[in-house]
């Protein structure tokens, strides 16, 4: 009986001591679960800052306007088509861009057309807003022109005159806010040309007047 009651005593302890580490083995198991998914959602979580490309067409009127008094100051209606290319220079750490790429522009108004090819430089902050796919991205850069200015009848330029200092290149700044949600991309812009776009000599007055450029630019586009 006694032995019975020693076998008895020894199969419960044994019992009680597997139990315990099953129990053990289970919480050890299920933190490690639980912390697993835990760093997996911080790692999903965490904002990748990756690099992109966007496609847009554009409206940008543009006002060319004399410098000092607004003497001959024209609004043209304006057009183009652009790629740009972000990069992220932060090592991944930050949303921060450097974006450049290049567009074309036509604009024409009174009879006269304007085209150029542009270079932008820009420096861009592209953050995502929340748990949502909208990215909200303001800028800041700078602008390389080559311009060919057409007259009303088609047949000279502006360089081509007398009196009339036409220049192909101007050097300008833009400055604005783009929004991207899913591949959809929405921007608007205000550019100033630093450079005059001409610098014409009426023979009615005793000065040159310089011509300059600004407008406002509306972009529609793909981002991938």
């Amino acid at each position: 009986m006694k032995k019975v009651l020693s076998l008895a005593v020894v199969a419960l302890f044994a019992s009680t001591v597997a139990n315990a580490q099953d129990y053990q083995s289970q919480r050890v198991q299920n933190e490690k679960e639980y912390y697993t998914n835990v760093e997996t959602q911080i790692v999903k979580e965490k904002p990748e800052y990756k690099n992109y490309d966007r496609i847009y067409l554009s409206y940008a009127p543009t006002r060319v306007a004399e410098y000092y008094t607004n003497l001959g100051a024209m609004m043209m209606h304006g057009v183009g088509i652009g790629w740009k290319k972000g990069i992220n220079v932060t090592g991944k750490r930050l949303p921060l861009y450097l974006e450049t790429g290049i567009a074309a522009n036509f604009a024409f108004g009174e009879g006269d057309k304007l085209f150029n090819f542009v270079i932008p430089v820009d420096v861009s902050y592209r953050f995502k807003i929340g748990n949502t796919k909208l990215y909200i991205a303001p800028y800041w850069g700078l602008n390389f022109k080559i311009n060919y200015y057409w007259d009303k009848d088609g047949k000279k330029s502006w360089y081509d005159y007398n009196g009339v200092d036409g220049n192909r290149f101007q050097l300008g700044t833009e400055l604005g806010c783009n929004f991207d949600i899913w591949n959809f991309h929405f921007g608007v812009g205000w550019s100033y040309d630093f450079m005059k776009l001409a610098q014409v000599d009426y023979s009615n007055t005793s000065y040159l007047h310089d011509f300059k450029t600004s407008g406002v630019r509306v972009n529609v586009g793909v981002v991938f």
